[in-house]
């Protein structure tokens, strides 16, 4: 029989027992809160600290972090690379040329000679003074000079110098204005 009433107080509907827990039927002694008074959501303790505004002060842009950091990276690469131009311009030697070889030919002087990829000058002596400037006739670091143009009289010399130095300059005379000229001259034998 007590299976029997379990299941009959199963079967009460949901509606029937909400009814009766409103009523308070089911538990006389408990008391159920009435819905007059609500419970307020928010607690009267704070757990973070009030925000206060702290102006509108704008931090100048000179004293930005990033901007001094970009500042002084930008003083230093203009520092670096004045001290790299000032550098390789006092340390660069003039170009000179070394190793002049004269070949005499049948018809021509073929002159050879060593030194950097730039522009060379070729220069006519007679007496150590410039007669002509064959400079035309200079394909990379070797002329051939024609014999029969008159280009190649007996006696001549050749003065091969970077095209760097003036035409106007003087035929150096001593091994040490070579030198400074970055030159080499050559007296081909007939």
């Amino acid at each position: 029989m007590d299976t029997v009433q379990q299941r009959n107080r199963s079967s009460v509907s949901g509606a029937e027992m909400l009814g009766s827990l409103r009523n308070n039927e089911l538990f006389p002694d408990t008391e159920i809160p009435s819905n007059d008074r609500k419970r307020a959501l928010q607690s009267s303790e704070s757990f973070l600290p009030e925000l206060e505004e702290s102006g509108n002060s704008v931090t100048p842009l000179w004293r930005r972090p990033a901007i001094l950091v970009s500042a002084g990276m930008a003083l230093v690469v203009l520092i670096v690379a004045a001290v790299l131009i000032i550098a390789q311009v006092n340390s660069q030697k003039p170009p000179a040329v070394s190793n002049l070889t004269a070949t005499p030919g049948a018809a021509n002087v073929d002159l050879r000679w060593d030194g950097p990829d730039v522009p060379y000058s070729v220069l006519l002596l007679k007496d150590n003074k410039i007669v002509a400037d064959l400079t035309y006739l200079v394909r990379g670091r070797e002329a051939w000079i024609p014999k029969t143009a008159a280009l190649a009289p007996a006696g001549a010399c050749y003065l091969i110098r970077p095209a760097t130095v003036a035409s106007t300059t003087a035929a150096p005379s001593t091994d040490t204005d070579l030198a400074t000229q970055g030159a080499a001259k050559v007296c081909p034998k007939p």
